[in-house]
């Protein structure tokens, strides 16, 4: 008898990453000949991975305890958390190494195969394109890639970081939550409402200039026009308030009231009950927007620094709805989005079937009524494993 392939699932990132890995390595624990583990870096993952296992109707996993020198600790409690995370994979490459896989959704993991990891590095991609990341390079240190679909393959593969063999497009685990959000969850109850999700990153949203005219366009329509009543929900890139000591969130919330709802850290931003609900969807950059085209719908983007993006393979998003550059001009995109929408179909369909390979198209599940993603993406590292030998 083949001893259990062992597997260690790093949740050494901020919660959020909790959502990409943690359905994959549920129903990775219920394959035959798969142990497995998790790591926990941060105390704040606890509750999120409580949440996605009760979305899920799945167990709680065992977990391991990252082993934190005094320096690491000191770094996370001054908030240098990208120190920290480095730190902590130097730290604990050697109890990593009586595992066959290691799991992960970070390409800063692989500092551990630079440090000597003998295990299998695997990357489980926790975004969907399409924006440039400074340290992509770094997955060609990695052995395996589970991505969701062929546009990041091809891209990937295409920069010459990973070859054909080490790439498996199995879909987005994060995926399978969408079954388990509950309607009644809307912000809005059954109100119509925009989520305006802008990116954290400051150098191509201009979001702090643009959030008092957003919210004032909202407020100064309730009541009146066909748009009577529509909400705004202001949900950002949870990245967005991990600096600033709260200032950030606290200005924020500063704006809710009436037709507008801000969110600066609760799990439905990150679990998608809004990307899922939501009428129409308005940002810039961020991959939450292929979450909500899971079901096509109107969206609207906003490009106030004027940014030169069309045929800028970085912003293909941007071809599936009205780019507005003048604030002035955004309730009027708003109102019109809907019946414009026919325009964006067809192309939000064909880019959302690049981003993603979704269950029902995956020839390597194993049965009807058995596809998630989660489960397609724990099939594929267990045949590669075994192939391995």
């Amino acid at each position: 008898m083949k001893p259990a392939l062992k597997i260690a699932f790093l949740h050494f990132a901020e919660p959020y990453h909790c959502y990409h890995a943690a359905p994959m390595a549920s129903a990775m624990a219920r394959l035959p000949g798969c142990e497995v583990v998790e790591f926990v870096n941060y105390s704040a993952c606890l509750p999120h991975l409580a949440h996605i296992r009760k979305r899920l109707g799945t167990p709680a996993l065992p977990q391991h305890t990252f082993r934190k020198s005094w320096y690491c600790r000191g770094l996370e409690k001054a908030h240098l958390l990208d120190a920290q995370r480095l730190q902590l994979l130097r730290e604990n490459v050697a109890q990593l190494q009586e595992f066959d896989a290691v799991v992960a959704t970070e390409y800063t993991a692989a500092l551990l195969k630079k440090a000597g990891l003998r295990a299998k590095l695997v990357y489980l991609s926790h975004g969907a394109g399409d924006r440039k990341v400074g340290d992509e390079a770094l997955i060609r240190h990695f052995d395996l890639a589970l991505l969701p679909g062929p546009k990041m393959a091809d891209y990937l593969h295409g920069q010459g970081w990973l070859s054909r063999k080490q790439i498996r497009t199995v879909g987005a685990p994060k995926l399978d939550l969408l079954p388990a959000i509950p309607g009644k969850g809307a912000p809005f109850g059954t109100q119509p409402y925009v989520l305006y999700n802008p990116h954290y990153k400051n150098s191509l949203n201009g979001w702090k200039h643009l959030l008092p005219q957003v919210v004032e366009a909202f407020r100064s329509r309730q009541g009146t026009g066909s748009d009577a009543g529509l909400g705004l929900m202001v949900a950002p890139h949870v990245k967005l308030f991990h600096e600033g000591w709260g200032a950030t969130a606290r200005w924020l919330q500063s704006f809710a009231g009436g037709n507008i709802r801000v969110d600066t850290g609760s799990m439905a931003m990150q679990d998608l009950s809004y990307t899922s609900t939501a009428s129409l969807y308005l940002g810039d950059i961020s991959s939450q927007v292929y979450e909500f085209l899971i079901r096509p719908r109107p969206c609207v983007f906003l490009n106030p620094l004027r940014l030169d993006w069309r045929g800028n393979p970085y912003f293909r998003h941007w071809a599936l709805g009205d780019v507005v550059e003048d604030p002035a001009d955004l309730m009027e995109a708003i109102r019109a989005a809907p019946e414009r929408h026919a325009l964006y179909l067809q192309a939000q369909q064909a880019l959302l079937h690049e981003t993603y390979t979704l269950p029902s198209e995956n020839m390597t599940a194993p049965g009807a009524g058995e596809q998630t993603a989660g489960l397609c993406n724990a099939h594929a590292l267990r045949d590669w494993l075994l192939e391995q030998g």
